[in-house]
């Protein structure tokens, strides 16, 4: 009998693969799912059997680009254009986003031009996109609305003129886009979550949800729609509720995962569960020296949050030295849609050699968009030096406050007024009022304003700190912040003005601070410091001479973030 031939090695090889099409449809599924790793690793299988493969380059790269992968999706991008040159619009379009994804508007721009010089449609609604993104609402309207001159019944143009409208905070104009979308397609799902967005900016979820049961039930379940409904579940405080449903967005690649994952970490941010580390010190002229180690948890409760918090206080003056440690317990939830709540209890180790209590309670109201009111009251100690670590004085306080953000979010005004018992004997009153201009640049976060801020004793009394009569401060404000994306931002803030200290002469005022943080994607991590500096501020101890005081303070934490909930 003569023996079979041996089979080839090359078709060997070929018979151990599994089929590209599997391949594809698992890594599809895998990535239905939000198994990103899994995903990547089927079409990691695919170019080893086809390297050119057109479907798994290109879903390979918007995989890693869905998994906040950037920069190897970009170069996967490019892979993809160098092996297929006939699809170079696509490549370009997606490397644009990705730029813009980054607040990379100019390399965005720059990428789109050879497109933009051929009036090609999407490269044009990408741009008006992205420079929209830049806060460069003008031009984005310019480019959009030329080519509505000669398209006007591009509805995903007008649907992008109606939502930038929105965003520069022209709510008329983009409800009167979103009416001629409406007039020809009366259940349009764009048109009506648009709707719904603006009744949110407008602080009138009630009618954001009327607009939401407009839509077709499959289109309420569309994932724009869902995540639109928890923004609306937030505003109207149910936060839970809102978490579950940007959960679920947040693992399923598509348009909203990007959205869904920023909302995701707001809540997070706000409501837990997180753990925070940090450490701060204060150094004047004077001598004194206060330390501050502290350690804060946060975990949701309801539709509201649970904090704890651990520190020690250290200060230091002129050889004397206390340290005092001190926990705390607080709670915070929304009533309803307009109102929120809060409650905290602390306890002081060591206090003239003798634990002491304190507490807050809170109350605020934002009766229309843009506005709201504050209301607190609280019993707190005063340990500002060792001095007044020893006497056991007590701040009973009531305050009232108000802030109103308006002109399409770039105008704000501030005020307050306070009045506080002293166990010692004295009363103090306070107030203080602001002005705040958001200027439109691009890239940065750019604010000036006014403060004029007072208080004052009823009776200078010797309690271990400075407690003058009267002091009045008016001066001007300024920052300027810097962000890429999520993963990192740079702040500089300053104050210039005049104090009076009691009857006084006018003193001039100055300081300066700076800030960063850094919020790395590939773990749950976050990493800040600041570092401000007072010159001719108000002294804590020694009145003598204000204008030669000076003051440094300079602090540094990390805190780890979680996904549960209680």
């Amino acid at each position: 009998m003569i023996p079979p031939l041996p089979t080839p090695p090359a078709l060997l090889d070929t018979q151990a693969h599994e089929p590209l099409g599997a391949l594809l449809a698992r890594a599809r599924q895998a990535r239905d799912e939000g198994r990103m790793a899994d995903a990547l690793r089927m079409y990691g299988l695919m170019l080893a059997q086809v390297p050119s493969h057109e479907t798994a380059l290109l879903e390979q790269a918007e995989t890693l680009a869905w998994a906040g992968r950037y920069r190897e999706a970009a170069e996967a991008y490019r892979a993809f254009r160098k092996v297929h040159p006939g699809r170079t619009l696509e490549a370009d379009l997606r490397l644009a986003q990705l730029a813009a994804w980054q607040n990379r508007t100019g390399e965005a721009l720059d990428l789109l031009n050879g497109w933009l010089k051929q009036e090609h449609r999407q490269a044009i609604l990408d741009a008006a996109t992205y420079l929209s993104w830049g806060g460069r609402m003008p031009e984005s309207l310019r480019r959009l609305r030329s080519w509505l001159e000669k398209h006007p019944d591009d509805r995903e143009a007008r649907l992008l003129e109606a939502k930038i409208l929105g965003w520069d905070g022209q709510f008329a104009g983009a409800r009167t886009a979103y009416g001629k979308v409406l007039a020809g397609a009366p259940s349009d799902r764009e048109a009506l979550a648009g709707l719904a967005r603006l009744d949110l900016w407008e602080g009138n979820p009630g009618r954001a949800h009327g607009a939401l049961d407009r839509m077709a039930i499959d289109d309420r379940n569309h994932p724009e729609s869902q995540l639109l409904q928890a923004q609306v579940d937030l505003a109207e405080g149910a936060s839970r509720a809102a978490r579950a449903r940007t959960s679920t967005l947040a693992a399923k690649p598509g348009p909203s995962q990007k959205d869904a994952r920023e909302l995701l970490e707001d809540l997070t941010g706000a409501l837990g569960p997180w753990v925070e580390l940090s450490a701060a010190r204060t150094d004047t002229n004077e001598g004194l020296r206060l330390e501050d180690p502290l350690f804060r948890a946060r975990v949701p409760l309801g539709d509201g949050a649970l904090d704890f918090g651990a520190g020690q206080h250290r200060t230091g003056f002129r050889g004397q030295v206390r340290s005092t440690r001190e926990t705390s317990l607080g709670i915070q939830h929304p009533i309803g849609s307009r109102w929120r709540a809060s409650a905290s209890v602390s306890r002081l180790s060591d206090l003239a050699g003798e634990p002491a209590w304190g507490h807050a309670l809170g109350l605020g109201l934002s009766p229309s968009a843009g506005l709201d009111l504050r209301l607190d009251h609280s019993r707190s100690l005063a340990i500002f030096t060792p001095a007044a670590l020893a006497q056991r004085t007590v701040f009973s306080s009531t305050d009232l406050g108000a802030s109103w953000r308006f002109g399409r979010g770039r105008h704000a005004l501030g005020a307050g007024l306070g009045h506080t018992d002293v166990s010692a004997g004295s009363t103090r009153r306070s107030f203080f009022g602001s002005y705040e201009y958001r200027v439109p640049v691009t890239g940065f976060d750019l604010r000036v304003g006014a403060l004029t801020r007072g208080f004052g004793y009823s009776t200078s009394l010797a309690l271990g700190f400075f407690n003058p009569e009267r002091y009045r401060w008016n001066g001007a404000t300024g920052s300027l912040a810097w962000r890429k994306g999520r993963a990192f931002e740079a702040a500089l803030n300053a104050r210039t003005g005049y104090q009076t200290v009691n009857q006084g002469q006018a003193q001039f005022t100055w300081s300066y601070g700076a800030a960063m943080g850094w919020n790395p994607r590939s773990a749950p991590v976050s990493l800040f410091a600041s570092w401000s500096h007072s010159m001719a501020g108000l002294p804590v101890t020694d009145p003598t001479d204000p204008a030669d005081y000076r003051e440094h303070t300079f602090r540094v934490g990390l805190r780890l973030r979680g996904d549960r909930w209680l």
